[in-house]
């Protein structure tokens, strides 16, 4: 080392130069391992994949959950999801957050579906370019998306007749509140409502009346409920929305009708869980919004690693009554071993 330095400066260095000379040295590489140490790290957090998520950003508790689910899983497998929160019903607002994520380059899509023309052509373009698509709540049967991650319908509308039976002694005259909603997969609504009527049928004393349709909001469903409670005849009503639920509800509430009109609904929230509890809702089929999310996630990642993933993944529902809400505040609470 001594002859290497001496080499170096020409001269004869003293011993103090080369003491002085070696630490630099060692300083010196001491810093570019550290440097070279952070580059490996920030390598090692940048996230493997960009996903674009879309799906409306109303106050229904639904879309809360799926976008934890989103991010938990995101989370787990280092991904980055960037969300936008279009209004409900704005298919051209879809359709430009669709465009936007072709054009970024999004390494995945994830988005409710829907049979509007130009969000099927959207959803088309960003496959055609390479991105995957996974529709997720509502389906888009006519695009070339890759995977639906959502409830079975028909399995939903099966379930939402028996609790109808069930509230009314096998006795319903029930009115249907449907979506009038542009956004909503007409496919997906046709598929429950099969169901519904298909298992209506199993009670011989119980029939549908008619079947209304509402858009999006309280206010709206409101009206529609106040116009079948003047119905002759009409014992109960089916709801296939959450917000729906909450407007009849309270319709019903405010008419003194509680006790005798059987409200069922779908979808889950802790306004509708306390409607529940009052005997307001008689019950309501929950999908699982966290597990939608989640799902999307999983088969995004399968899309661009295996490059193939189920078409359908059913995430399965939930019965939510009075009995079984006590059945779940009756659970014991795990003991902390902390």
């Amino acid at each position: 080392m001594n002859r290497l330095i001496e080499r170096f400066l020409g001269k004869k260095a003293g011993g103090f130069t080369v003491a002085l000379i070696v630490v630099l040295l060692i300083a010196n590489g001491w810093l570019l391992s550290l440097r070279w140490q952070k580059a490996k790290a920030e390598r090692s957090v940048l996230p493997r994949y960009h996903f674009y998520a879309v799906f409306p950003g109303s106050n229904d508790p639904f879309w809360a959950q799926v976008k934890q689910g989103i991010a938990q899983a995101a989370a787990a497998s280092n991904l980055a999801v960037e969300f936008s929160r279009p209004n409900p019903g704005d298919n051209a607002r879809i359709q430009d957050y669709l465009t936007i994520a072709r054009l970024s380059r999004a390494d995945g899509i994830i988005a409710q579906g829907s049979n509007d023309p130009a969000v099927v052509q959207a959803i088309d373009s960003a496959v055609k370019a390479g991105i995957p698509v996974v529709t997720v709540e509502t389906d888009a049967k006519n695009s070339d998306r890759e995977s639906f991650i959502g409830a079975n319908n028909y399995v939903v509308g099966e379930q939402a007749a028996h609790l109808i039976i069930q509230g009314t002694d096998g006795k319903a005259r029930v009115a249907v509140i449907m979506s009038g909603n542009a956004e909503t997969d007409t496919a997906a609504q046709n598929s429950m409502l099969n169901g519904f009527l298909t298992t209506l049928k199993e009670a011989p004393d119980a029939r549908l009346t008619k079947v209304f349709t509402s858009k999006p909001g309280i206010l709206n469903t409101e009206g529609i409920a106040q116009t079948i409670l003047h119905e002759q005849g009409v014992n109960a009503i089916y709801c296939v929305d959450p917000l729906f639920s909450v407007g009849v509800a309270q319709t019903v509430i405010n008419a003194n009708e509680v006790g005798q009109i059987t409200i069922v609904g779908y979808g889950q929230s802790p306004e509708i869980e306390s409607y529940i509890r009052r005997g307001v809702i008689y019950g309501v089929v929950a999908g699982n919004p966290f597990k939608v999310g989640y799902d999307s996630i999983k088969a995004l990642l399968e899309l661009k690693e295996k490059h193939h993933t189920s078409s359908v993944v059913d995430t399965g529902i939930r019965i939510v009554t009075r009995s079984t809400l006590r059945n779940e505040e009756r659970k014991p609470v795990p003991a902390d071993n902390g």
